[in-house]
């Protein structure tokens, strides 16, 4: 939903706006989406990419959108997605088995490339009207998820599935993800902290209520960190950065440092959460990452890293976990697939993002952002594969509900047609 100025002034600038409208709505209905279907997230910021670029061509903006994409992608965060899948693809010059690292490359980058032509094609947002939609959408993904649980998945065993309860971990992840978006969209709304708190009540419910450990996590440290960063932004900056960066560095010791540091009674009371199996899993990727220090293993192989010629140079304590499908730390996947030269290009790709974080102009801005990617960190230290599609199409879709909602509301702070008690756009130095 955009504020075109004149959306019927031909049939051509019509049909832009109601095609660009309908990718406002595939995006917000994700959450919901993903409480029936739990893989369906790559598919719908596809269809939203799809909407959002058919609305642009439509409505004549094709060839100013190409030349900004060109533009863009000589810039250096422009330049990420390019640089990253150039490594990819030349991992499989070592890659063990080659079919399996195109097929992750497919699964990873498809989701990324959609949220990147989301980012160009779409249009200013009309937050207000965006956000009764999303919140709306939210929430019945949330009852849908508490009535699944409380029936034990009725549904879904009555058409014949024979699911078991860790399938509603995605739509719970997606929640504690989506949630901070959502709460920046919801600047400036009637009741908006009636409104949002009762929201975060229904999505802890629902997360508390689930098997998801990550998503649990997720959720305090999410809270805690929006709320440091509404006291203290700059610390709580300075936090969350210094949290990814020690994320990175340390992951391929991360295995035998949590053996030595947590207590074996520790890991026998976290049992439930698998934190022995964790532990011992790090440490079993982490031999992979001294073994192969600067390539790595090749992109997307940890599904079958147990069967890759590196495995059998693992000390054979360590070789059995190798074959449980991905090291359940996105950061010692980076390390593990790509080695080093992934490692540097993450690091860079961070360093940007503090950057970028840093001059948020609006210290109403940060807090939500943070807590967002405090969310983010604690699911990629504990959770599952890095280049599983439908985290990544969250992911792209979190970036673009914070990058429109950021320009709808610094637009509407400008224009003087929003009220409240935001006064002009500031620094979080200031």
């Amino acid at each position: 939903m955009t504020t075109a100025d004149a959306p019927n002034h031909t049939p051509a600038s019509a049909s832009g706006h109601y095609l660009e409208q309908a990718a406002w709505v595939v995006l917000a209905a994700m959450p919901l989406a993903l409480a029936f279907a739990v893989r369906s997230s790559a598919a719908l910021i596809g269809v939203a990419a799809l909407l959002a670029l058919a609305g642009a061509v439509v409505a004549g903006r094709g060839r100013a959108l190409a030349a900004d994409a060109w533009a863009r992608a000589r810039s250096l965060p422009g330049a990420f997605l390019p640089l990253f899948a150039a490594l990819a693809a030349a991992s499989l010059l070592w890659h063990p088995f080659p079919r399996l690292g195109l097929f992750a490359m497919g699964e990873a980058f498809a989701p990324l490339v959609a949220a990147a032509i989301l980012g160009l094609s779409l249009g200013r947002l009309r937050r207000r009207a965006v956000f009764i939609l999303f919140a709306s959408l939210f929430a019945l993904a949330c009852v849908e998820v508490l009535v699944e649980l409380f029936t034990g998945m009725a549904w879904r065993y009555a058409v014949g599935m024979r699911p078991a309860l860790f399938v509603l971990n995605k739509p719970v992840i997606c929640f504690v993800v989506l949630y901070w978006p959502l709460w920046s969209l919801s600047e400036g709304a009637p009741r908006r902290g009636l409104m949002m708190g009762a929201l975060a009540v229904l999505m802890a419910a629902a997360v508390f209520k689930s098997v998801s450990g990550a998503a649990m996590l997720a959720l305090i440290c999410g809270a805690l960190t929006f709320g440091l960063a509404r006291l203290a932004p700059r610390f709580a900056w300075g936090l969350v950065m210094a949290g990814l960066f020690a994320a990175l560095a340390l992951a391929p010791v991360k295995g035998d440092l949590a053996q030595r540091a947590v207590p074996g009674w520790a890991l026998d009371r976290l049992q439930s959460l698998h934190a022995r199996d964790r532990v011992e899993i790090w440490q079993s990727f982490g031999e992979v990452t001294l073994l192969r220090p600067f390539t790595g293993a090749g992109f997307g192989v940890s599904p079958k890293m147990g069967d890759a010629p590196v495995a059998l140079l693992v000390p054979g304590e360590h070789r059995t976990l190798l074959a449980v499908g991905h090291p359940h730390d996105m950061f010692l996947q980076i390390w593990a697939e790509l080695g080093v030269l992934g490692a540097l290009l993450a690091a860079v790709a961070l360093a940007w993002l503090g950057k970028a974080l840093l001059v948020l102009r609006r210290r109403e801005e940060l807090p939500p952002a943070l807590a967002a990617i405090a969310a983010v960190l604690v699911i990629a230290e504990v959770g599952h594969g890095a280049w599983q599609g439908w985290w990544l199409a969250i992911l792209g879709a979190a970036a673009i509900w914070f990058c429109k909602s950021f320009e709808a509301v610094r637009y509407d702070t400008a224009s003087g047609s929003r009220a409240g008690k935001s006064g002009p756009g500031r620094n979080i130095d200031q």
